[in-house]
């Protein structure tokens, strides 16, 4: 979902009861619990407020109450003004540009199955060797947890030695070497020529795709100045020939 613009005009929602409270109680829960983490501190906010009394909740939520039909008059005028419209466009706009970039990025390039794979790095060539024995060593409950594995894994590569390390990075090259050979002959072959050519339509295909989008939006965009443009004047009850109007009123005042 396209995230939408933020209003600098819009007036500002009025706390609800609960964020009242938390900013009654908040230093002096921080205060009894040194070194609190802010997520302890709303947890136990949260529980001191569920457990309030009526009497003492009843201020909060009548505050919040009033503040918030005041707000809802406020949002109403809001409305009827040039600002609000102008953000309207803005917005419109806004959105419509954010879902373009998103279908362009959704298109991808279509992969080559006949490659050759690029070989893994040092560190998963070790990780692939030690994985069983760490995985062995950890706690049931862990022993399907890839990431706590993986960072079991990562603690040992940066223990372990150069030269252990060294010999590591010696397979990797060696892979990498076989890797261009292989490389090389496949670009040779039939298959890459195939897939080549699949690569160039598609890229063709996204780029018109994106120049119909870009066409698209450049119309929308237009479209949304000229509707922004008399829903502010109507707002504002500009009549297009009104200075025109009032110079001819003076003209005959005068003569």
């Amino acid at each position: 979902m396209p995230k939408r613009l933020k209003d600098p005009n819009k007036p500002k929602k009025p706390l609800t009861a609960y964020f009242r409270f938390l900013s009654d109680i908040r230093e002096s829960v921080k205060t009894e619990n040194p070194g609190i983490k802010p997520a302890q501190l709303t947890k136990i906010c949260g529980k001191k407020w569920s457990v309030l009394e009526d009497g003492i909740k009843k201020p909060y939520i009548d505050s919040a109450l009033i503040d918030n039909t005041a707000w809802k008059l406020l949002m109403e005028e809001y409305k009827k003004t040039p600002e609000h419209a102008e953000y309207l466009a803005k917005n419109k706009v806004h959105v419509m540009e954010q879902k373009r970039k998103a279908r362009k990025k959704k298109r991808k390039l279509p992969k080559d199955p006949n490659c050759p794979k690029k070989p893994v790095t040092a560190f998963f060539l070790y990780s692939a060797h030690v994985r069983a024995e760490v995985k062995e060593s950890m706690p049931e409950e862990h022993r399907r947890k890839v990431t706590l594995i993986t960072k079991k894994i990562g603690a040992m590569w940066g223990l372990i030695a150069e030269e252990e390390k060294a010999m590591w990075k010696a397979r990797t090259n060696k892979l990498r070497e076989e890797y261009q050979v292989k490389l090389a002959a496949y670009k040779l072959t039939a298959e890459f020529q195939r897939h080549q050519a699949n690569v160039l339509q598609a890229e063709q295909i996204i780029k018109e795709d994106d120049q119909k989008e870009r066409e698209k939006a450049m119309k929308l965009r237009q479209a949304a100045k000229q509707k922004n443009k008399k829903r502010v004047a109507k707002i504002r009850k500009i009549e297009p020939d009104s200075e025109t109007s009032s110079e001819e009123s003076e003209e005959s005042a005068a003569e």
